[in-house]
């Protein structure tokens, strides 16, 4: 097919992967910091912030520069910037005269070199102008002010160290030039981090009141902070996304916008924005990591790895691309390139991730149903964890003993790690072991293991979660539980109960929340119940993915959760043909069940 990168054929190039790449347009992310002041006095020192925002603004909405504005000079590397522009300017005779160069920040070298002389100070726009059209003759711009008092005191703002005296200028910045709409959006920004949402909502009403007067990038950004205020993720979505329309070349709005639709699983989008990043900076590793991802969770290997090949050879010396590469073909169900590649990091960086990419290589040949390769592998991670020492890796051994079918074993382990630790380490053991107890119908075990957990637990999440188990296996919690979390308690009441049928409909709700902390368990829960009310064709898109272990320890619940999906899975393959699929996975479920 003819290629044209424009977004929607970004979306086509990287899902079909199969047309060859044009020339990159990659985005300058220039920094921009204060220019210094070589003038006799220093009156005129707050141009130098003032010249550094309106370069700023006239540079807006282009597609080539990403204008980055900085503290200092020094600023520039850490900012993540490619350029950076230095400089002077001096204020003589009733003249301002600018004297700038452009230098690329990892070379240290000239680009080039700017000058102009304006009158002083009203021409100080028009230099600014200049400069803009110097570094991108095609920048649209933004809407800025033209009252040099509204600027000053804009500049005054920007650079005040006081919270206090930044409200106070940019109140007067307004004052000046009441249509000034980057001084509305710096001060309720300002207020809104304060916690000041009674002075935030009465700027933000001066700002909407003139909303006819400002530009399309400072109405999303007003609407983007009132999203922010009021907790509004599908406003904030909308105002993010009209955002990134009027700054094309801002990668990092494209990065919000791909992160939340990977949690919202929509991964189509997702490899979309994550292709235009590739483009507009293809030095970007995390960008080309994350589209492999993305990639993989279509079920494009191709993809993936074309995404990931990338990754490698922009971080050689890193585990991290070989990790990857093992997750993406672990994901689609690979096990045993997915072992290769998790040996291959580990070989890389033993201490990687402390040692998880062992650990995966471990949960890899499980899958393709050697239980005693599998062991192995364990075992070694676990000796080599004890050099350390790390207590993780005794906790996960002991969760391994109990997803691969040792539950006497296990529980022994998990009991000497709940005796032998503190803090949350005792915690997570109690809650796995309620976990287990409750399996085991041994109820008032898992009420006693529960308790403790709530007990011993200082962090939140864990509290929520020993919260929630207690208050679906019947038990009491001092915690107040949300309405998600009340709806999980119930749904995991009735899966113990074995009412699947009453489970679904609430599964299918808790699968659509905005607020979803563990989508994919959710979504594992429901493939469960579905298999469960004799409905595995609806199952099939919810295992389209086999679900990755995890780099730090294992939830309880997942853990509880392990061999039953491993049936469920086994039953939606063969819903859909794939008797061979369907056999192997059988045959994991019954090493691992004992049956």
């Amino acid at each position: 097919m003819h290629c044209k990168f424009r977004f929607a054929a970004l979306l086509t190039l990287f899902l079909l992967a199969g047309c060859a790449r044009k020339p990159s347009s990659k985005v300058v992310r220039l920094a921009i910091p204060p220019f210094e002041n070589l003038s006799d006095g220093r009156t005129e020192e707050w141009a130098a912030r003032a010249l550094s925002e309106a370069a700023a603004a006239s540079l807006s909405g282009s597609h080539k520069v990403l204008p980055i504005l900085v503290s200092s000079r020094n600023d520039a590397a850490w900012s993540g910037a490619t350029e950076v522009l230095d400089g002077y300017f001096t204020v003589s005779r009733g003249r301002l005269r600018l004297s700038l160069r452009r230098e690329a920040v990892a070379q240290r070298r000239t680009l080039g070199r700017f000058t102009a002389s304006e009158p002083w100070p009203d021409g100080l726009f028009d230099a600014a102008r200049r400069l803009a059209r110097w570094i991108d003759p095609e920048a649209p711009g933004d809407a800025f002010t033209g009252s040099i008092e509204a600027l000053r005191n804009f500049a005054e703002a920007r650079s005040s160290s006081s919270a206090e005296q930044a409200a106070a200028a940019y109140e007067r910045a307004t004052a000046a030039d009441p249509d000034f709409g980057a001084a509305y959006v710096g001060w309720t920004r300002l207020l809104l981090a304060r916690g000041d949402r009674t002075g935030f909502r009465q700027v933000l009403a001066r700002a909407q009141a003139r909303a006819g007067r400002l530009s399309e990038a400072q109405r999303s950004e007003l609407d983007l902070l009132k999203a922010v205020a009021d907790g509004d993720p599908t406003a904030r979505r909308r105002a993010l996304e009209r955002l990134s329309r009027t700054a094309p070349a801002d990668v990092d709005l494209l990065h919000q916008l791909a992160r939340e639709d990977m949690a919202r699983r929509n991964y189509d989008a997702a490899a979309a924005f994550y292709a235009r990043i590739t483009e507009l900076n293809p030095m970007d590793a995390d960008a080309w990591n994350q589209l492999g991802y993305a990639q993989a969770r279509r079920r494009n290997l191709k993809a993936a790895r074309l995404a990931l090949a990338e990754y490698r050879r922009l971080a050689p010396e890193e585990a991290n691309p070989l990790d990857s590469l093992g997750d993406v073909h672990y994901l689609l169900g690979d096990f045993r390139e997915a072992e290769k590649y998790y040996l291959e990091a580990h070989r890389k960086n033993p201490n990687f991730l402390n040692g998880a990419a062992l650990y995966k290589a471990a949960r890899a040949r499980l899958m393709s149903g050697d239980l005693d390769g599998a062991d192995a592998l364990l075992k070694r991670y676990v000796e080599e964890r004890a050099a350390i020492p790390d207590s993780a890796a005794q906790f996960r051994q002991a969760q391994w003993l109990y997803m691969t079918g040792r539950k006497r074993e296990a529980f022994a382990a998990m009991e000497k790690m709940a005796g032998a630790t503190l803090g949350e380490m005792a915690a997570l053991a109690a809650l796995q072991l309620a976990w287990w107890s409750q399996e085991a119908t041994q109820v008032e075990a898992a009420h006693r293991w529960g308790r403790k957990a709530l007990d011993a637990a200082t962090s939140p999440v864990l509290r929520r979660m020993a919260s929630i188990f207690l208050k679906a296996s019947g038990g009491t919690a001092s915690e107040k539980l949300s309405t998600g979390d009340e709806k999980m308690a119930e749904v995991l009441r009735m899966l113990f109960a074995g009412q699947y049928a009453g489970a679904v409909p609430l599964l299918e709700q808790l699968r659509n929340s905005e607020t979803l902390a563990n989508p994919e368990l959710v979504e594992a829960l429901l493939a469960w119940a579905l298999v469960e009310t004799g409905q595995a064709t609806k199952a099939v898109s919810l295992l389209a993915t086999y679900e990755l272990p995890s780099v730090g320890l294992e939830d309880p619940l997942a853990v509880w959760v392990f061999p039953k999906l491993l049936r469920a899975r086994a039953a939606v393959l063969a819903a859909q043909g794939r008797r061979a699929e369907s056999a192997a996975m059988e045959n994991v479920y019954r090493r691992v069940s004992g049956e």
